[in-house]
């Protein structure tokens, strides 16, 4: 863990177990295309990933447009859905925790100025439709006594947090009535606090000087690896991968993914 330049704070949270074993239980790797031969992963998003609501929701507004009617004609296009995913974690882990399959009482949890709150609402809805109750709750309004976590009248159970660690510890201190409650077990959190480890940015060359000592993966990382200006502060490096063997060069979109013989040209 010293490898990863832990703050104080986070050596303290991090000692509590969260009660499921995934540190990480929603994640997402950010990409981009330098060129059009090549991808290369700038960050793992271990903490607070968003656009699986904005994703789901672009979704819907592509297949109505004119022009994706046009496309469809001539590619088979299927959408990628995401909020079932990030539920389907929650999930998991609250049943991990609890040792029983039981509906949760979600909290959302976040600062209500954010620029994502309206994906809170999406995934507020959503979980919603499922039969989950659910609220989007500001840090500030929480209070935690008697054992239990609540938002006025409504207790919560299980904490999907939005909110940046760092930002919360910052803003309202490490004895937080969230924080409290996840050290007591009073309530279950997701993405725990242990979820740090990996969303530290040394995470990638951590990775990557770990496959430097077998030549198996040292060769795997040599022809995956590329150099990116951001790496030198955080020992790692972006990670290439290559066009196909075959050549094929696949239609990319963020909200669906498109197949068929026009669709490899």
């Amino acid at each position: 863990r010293v490898q990863f330049g832990l703050e104080d704070w986070e050596e303290r949270l991090i000692a509590s177990d969260p009660g499921f074993t995934e540190p990480s239980p929603t994640s997402r790797l950010d990409a981009f295309f330098p060129d059009d031969e090549s991808l290369r992963f700038t960050e793992y998003n271990a903490e607070t990933p968003a656009g699986a609501g904005y994703n789901d929701a672009l979704s819907t507004v592509f297949y109505g447009l004119p022009v994706m009617r046009r496309f469809l004609r001539r590619y088979d296009v299927r959408p990628l859905p995401a909020r079932h995913g990030v539920l389907r974690g929650l999930l998991d882990a609250y049943e991990q925790r609890a040792g029983r399959r039981e509906p949760p009482s979600i909290a959302i949890l976040d600062w209500r100025d954010v620029p994502t709150f309206s994906e809170f609402l999406l995934f507020r809805d959503y979980f919603r439709d499922q039969g989950i109750a659910c609220e989007i709750v500001d840090p500030r309004e929480v209070e935690y006594r008697n054992g239990r976590l609540q938002a006025g009248d409504f207790a919560i159970s299980l904490v999907y947090k939005r909110v940046l660690l760092s930002e919360l510890v910052s803003r309202e201190g490490i004895d937080t009535p969230v924080l409290r409650a996840v050290r007591d077990r009073a309530v279950c959190m997701v993405n725990p606090v242990q979820c740090k480890l990996l969303h530290k940015k040394t995470s990638l060359g951590r990775a990557e000087r770990r496959a430097e000592r077998r030549p198996v993966r040292r060769r795997g990382v040599a022809r995956h690896r590329g150099a990116h200006p951001l790496d030198p502060a955080g020992g790692g490096a972006a990670h290439h991968i290559p066009r196909g063997a075959g050549g094929s060069d696949p239609v990319h979109a963020p909200v669906a993914r498109a197949s068929g013989p026009q669709a490899q040209r």
